[in-house]
C-alpha cells in the first residue's frame, strides 16, 4: 500500500485527538481521587499531581509547543508514522489510567503516593517513547530521500483534493501549481493572495524568502556550480514549505 503523506499541521492534529480526551481523563480522576481523600498521608497529594504533570506536561509542550516553534513548517509525516504515534499516546495514557485505577487494589500493601512513584520506573518507558516519537515526527529534518519529489506531487494532488471539498479554490489553485511542478506560476500568485490580506505580512515575508531560496538554487544549477542530488534536496524542501504555507491560502 502506498505510503500518504501528510502536512504536519494536519498530523499535529490528529495526534491531539487522541492525546486531549484521556488527558482531561486524568486530569478529572486525580481531581476527584484528590477531593474524596485519596492522598491523605504527608506529600501524597502533591507527589499526585507531581506523578500526573510528570506524564502529560512533556507531550502537551512538544504538541502545543510546536505549533509556535513551527509557525512555517517545512516537513511533511509519513500516515503510517502518524499512526504509530497516535498508538504510542493510547499506550501511554492507557498505561497511566490503569496505574491510577490501581490504587484502590494495592492500597491496603502500599500507601497511593509510594505505588505511584514505584510506576515512574513503567511510565518513564511509555512516556520516552511518547516523547521520542513527537519528536521525531514534528521536528526532526527530513533525510535526503524522503520524502522524494514524487512523494510531494502526490502530497499536494492529496490537498488539492481536500481544498476543493473544503471550497477553497485560491488554496486548491495553489496546490494544482505545486503537484505540476510549477514554482515559478506559483510564487507570484501566492504573493498576490498574501498581499490582499493585511493580516498575512509574516506569510508574505516567508514567501519571499523561500523565492529567493528557490531563484538561488536555479541560478546556481545553471551555472553549473551546484550537484543535481543536492539542488533537488534543496528543491525538495521549499516546495514541502510552500505545500504547507497553502494552509494560509484563504
Amino acid at each position: 500500500m502506498k505510503q500518504a503523506w501528510l502536512l504536519i499541521s494536519d498530523a499535529r492534529d490528529l495526534v491531539l485527538r487522541w492525546w486531549n480526551p484521556p488527558v482531561i481523563l486524568l486530569l478529572l480522576l486525580v481531581s476527584l481521587q484528590s477531593a474524596f481523600g485519596k492522598y491523605i498521608i504527608d506529600h501524597e497529594l502533591s507527589i499526585a499531581w507531581f506523578w500526573l504533570l510528570a506524564q502529560l506536561l512533556p507531550g502537551s509542550i512538544l504538541l502545543y509547543g510546536s505549533t509556535w516553534l513551527q509557525k512555517f513548517p517545512h516537513k511533511l509525516v509519513g500516515q503510517r508514522s502518524v499512526v504509530a504515534l497516535q498508538k504510542t499516546v493510547v499506550l501511554h495514557t492507557g498505561a497511566a489510567l490503569i496505574t491510577l485505577l490501581l490504587i484502590p487494589l494495592v492500597e491496603s500493601n502500599i500507601s497511593p503516593g509510594q505505588f505511584l512513584l514505584r510506576s515512574f520506573f513503567w511510565m518513564i518507558l511509555t512516556n520516552g517513547l511518547v516523547i521520542s516519537s513527537l519528536y521525531f515526527n514534528l521536528f526532526k529534518k527530513e533525510t535526503r530521500i524522503r520524502p522524494n519529489a514524487a512523494m510531494i506531487m502526490e502530497a499536494a494532488k492529496q490537498e488539492s483534493a481536500k481544498s476543493k471539498n473544503q471550497e477553497n479554490p485560491n488554496r486548491m489553485l495553489c496546490l494544482e501549481l505545486i503537484a505540476e511542478n510549477k514554482l515559478e506560476e506559483l510564487f507570484p500568485l501566492m504573493k498576490s493572495f498574501f498581499s490582499d490580506d493585511t493580516s498575512s505580512v509574516d506569510n508574505f515575508n516567508h514567501l519571499i524568502m523561500l523565492q529567493g531560496r528557490y531563484s538561488n538554487v536555479v541560478r546556481q544549477i545553471s551555472l553549473g556550480i551546484v550537484e543535481e542530488q543536492f539542488a533537488q534536496i534543496e528543491t525538495n524542501r521549499i516546495t514541502e514549505a510552500l505545500l504547507n504555507l497553502t494552509k494560509l491560502v484563504h
